[in-house]
C-alpha cells in the first residue's frame, strides 16, 4: 500500500469527522455507523506499516485523533440536551 493511499484515507477519514462534527453542532445527527470501522481498519494498517511511513503519517494521525475527540465532546453535549429538552 502506497504513503499516498494511507494520506487520502487520513485525509478522507478527517473530512468526514469534521462534516459530522458540524452536523452534531446544528443540531443534526450524523450517520456515524461505519466509523468505528474506518478507523480502526485505518489504525491497523498504519500499526503493519514500516517505520518510515508511521513517521510520515503522524501528524495526520494526531489531527485525526484530536478531531475524533472534538466530535465525541460535541456528542455528548448534543445528548445531554437532547436529555434536558427532549422537544429541541
Amino acid at each position: 500500500m502506497s504513503d499516498e493511499n494511507y494520506e487520502e484515507r487520513f485525509h478522507e477519514l478527517t473530512t468526514f469527522v469534521e462534516d459530522a462534527l458540524t452536523k452534531v453542532k446544528s443540531n443534526e445527527m450524523p450517520d456515524l455507523s461505519n466509523l468505528d470501522e474506518r478507523v480502526s481498519g485505518l489504525c491497523s494498517d498504519i500499526e503493519a506499516a514500516d517505520d518510515e511511513t508511521t513517521a510520515r503519517v503522524q501528524p495526520m494521525m494526531a489531527e485525526m485523533i484530536g478531531k475524533l475527540d472534538e466530535l465525541a465532546l460535541a456528542l455528548s453535549e448534543y445528548q445531554q440536551k437532547l436529555q434536558s429538552d427532549p422537544e429541541s
